[in-house]
Parts: C-alpha cells; structure tokens; sequence
C-alpha cells in the first residue's frame, strides 16, 4: 500500500510540474503581446502637436580636410603561409618580410646559399659527362665490331 501511495505522489508532482510549466509560458505570452502603456503612440501625439525644428546649412565650396583620431588595433584577416622550395642556410632577409613589410610579386624575400646547389650541380654534370663517355665507348665499340 504504501509503494501504490509513492507512485500517486510521483504521478501528482509531475502533473504539477507540467502545469507549471504551461502557466508559466501563457504569462510570457501574455506580456509579450499586451500593448504598451505609454510609448510609443504618446510620443507620436505630442510630436504631432509641436512643430517640428529645421536647420537648413549651406555648404561653402573649397578645400576641406577631415582629421579623425582614433585608437585601436588593427588585425589581419588571412594569413599566407610562405615556403622556399628548396632547403638551405639563409644569408639575407628583405625587410619587406618583417613584420609589417609589403612587397610585390617577383621580388627578392631571402637569399640562400647557393654553395650546396652548385656542388650538386658540378658533381650531376660530372656524372653526364661520364655517362656520355660511357655512351661514346659504347658507340665505338659496336663500330669495330662491324
């Protein structure tokens, strides 16, 4: 008897609750559309009655300049990753790529020290002109078969 009293209890608490709740949103509701007491139709009134005040101004032709003080921070909208396509020790940086610098398309951003790139380049032609060699001993060879 007692569980079956429990469970009642429970069943009414949550009957309450929701009820609650509902008359909670039909006064929200209430509110929102009531009308205004006072706003913006009184003001409407009284501006009908006075007259309204008119300034009429003249501009005077010439030179104008506008000075505005501000304070503020300025961000950047976008950021552009940069990569060199090559790997190296870096010898120079154009102040352009500092902080704050501009440049243009095609100019110098930093220099690399070439030092590595031409060994490559001198031992590749080495190896051309030993495989060319190679080619030509070849070449030889088949003739004197002939």
């Amino acid at each position: 008897m007692n569980s079956n009293n429990t469970g009642e209890r429970r069943r009414f608490a949550g009957l309450a609750q929701i009820v609650l709740v509902l008359a909670v949103f039909a006064v929200a509701i209430y509110f929102a559309r009531a009308p205004d007491m006072g706003g913006p139709q009184t003001s409407v009134a009284r501006a009908q009655l006075q007259d309204p005040e008119v300034v009429v101004s003249h501009p005077a032709r010439g030179q104008h300049s506008l000075t505005v003080a501000l304070t503020g921070e300025v961000r950047a909208q976008g950021k552009v990753g940069l990569r060199s396509q090559v790997a190296g020790r870096v010898l120079s940086v154009s102040e352009a790529l500092r902080g704050g610098g501009t440049f243009r398309a095609g100019q110098t951003l930093l220099t690399i020290d070439p030092t590595d790139f031409e060994i490559d380049l001198r031992v590749k032609k080495a190896l051309l002109e030993q495989q060319e060699a190679r080619l030509r001993w070849r070449e030889l060879r088949a003739e004197e078969k002939r």
